[in-house]
């Protein structure tokens, strides 16, 4: 990897203290808004803790007339636990992020969404359900757009982003709860980057309503406009969720590929192979079992078939 490589990846030197106010100003409203940290998870009693939660959430939409069976099936024990540990385990907070979670769910009718009603973006092909990694969390794959999306179908794109979200939720195997969203950022450029105000309605979205879902984020080929605005905003990053993204570059992926198949890493170590085994530990080496997902052409007929299977109706 070349010196330029490593300084243009995100996170490799100190963030730079000058970065973008206009930039951090946004960032920091929309922190401020989303609430989007991790904090480690305490010795309690989860289960008790859960049945404080699900007490005081049942009470409030009973009292509404908005507590029924999609909200009491929505609010199983794993779930109880995952909006208790986006909160830090208080039961207030985990309540109150719950109750608007199963509000929005019944507003948006999300166990009712058609497939017809967003059948251009299934079709366009630039954000798809992939299938599932070794450990059974979801794939998620997203290639950019050639053009900026267009400002009349900002509502339509956040149907169709609700049906992919719970659509790997209920792809997600072996117990696992998580995802791993693969984004190719090969042509991201001022013509196809999303508005800010796009962005946040989606963050808003995934951290408001799927709390403790993400494994792994992989950026690859980000160019200089991508990873300059990363670079900015990321002081305002909580340190686990930035362990969580992952710069990898297609040329180094492929050097990860034969530091791979080298026979005895060891012997290449001794024999003064750094740059090998770099490659071999580092974030390359740990896409390369998501190349495959990478590579894969998109086809609607099979995305169609997958969101059939999992029980969405056209």
């Amino acid at each position: 990897m070349s010196p330029a490589t490593e300084a243009a990846r995100p996170g490799t030197d100190a963030a730079s203290a000058k970065h973008s106010s206009a930039a951090g100003s946004w960032f920091t409203h929309a922190l401020d808004k989303l609430h989007i940290t991790h904090h480690a998870e305490a010795a309690v009693d989860l289960d008790k803790l859960g049945e404080e939660v699900l007490a005081s959430v049942r009470a409030e939409l009973t009292a509404a007339g908005a507590w029924g069976d999609a909200e009491a099936a929505f609010c199983d024990p794993a779930c109880l636990q995952r909006y208790l540990r986006a909160r830090s385990m208080e039961v207030t907070k985990a309540s109150a992020m719950l109750k608007h979670t199963l509000e929005w769910r019944r507003e948006a009718a999300v166990d009712n969404l058609r497939l017809s009603d967003y059948d251009e973006f299934i079709g366009e092909g630039w954000m798809w359900l992939a299938g599932n990694d070794d450990a059974g969390a979801t794939v998620l794959m997203c290639r950019k757009r050639r053009t900026r999306l267009e400002e009349d179908r900002v509502e339509n794109f956040i149907g169709f982003l609700t049906v992919l979200l719970e659509s790997s939720v209920r792809n997600m195997r072996n117990g696992t709860e998580k995802w791993t969203w693969v984004f190719d950022m090969a042509g991201y450029d001022s013509r196809n980057s999303p508005r800010i105000d796009v962005t946040l309605r989606v963050l808003q979205l995934v951290a408001s309503h799927y709390p403790e879902r993400l494994a792994k984020v992989f950026i690859l080929d980000a160019p200089t406009i991508f990873w300059v605005l990363f670079k900015a905003i990321s002081p305002f990053l909580d340190p686990v969720t930035k362990t969580k993204i992952e710069f990898v570059y297609s040329k180094d992926v492929k050097k990860a590929e034969e530091a791979a198949r080298a026979p005895a890493r060891a012997a290449a170590a001794a024999s003064g192979v750094d740059a090998m085994i770099e490659l071999a530990d580092g974030p390359e080496a740990r896409f390369l079992p998501y190349m495959p997902f990478y590579k894969a052409p998109f086809d609607k007929e099979a995305l169609l078939k997958k969101f059939r299977s999992l029980g969405w109706k056209e």
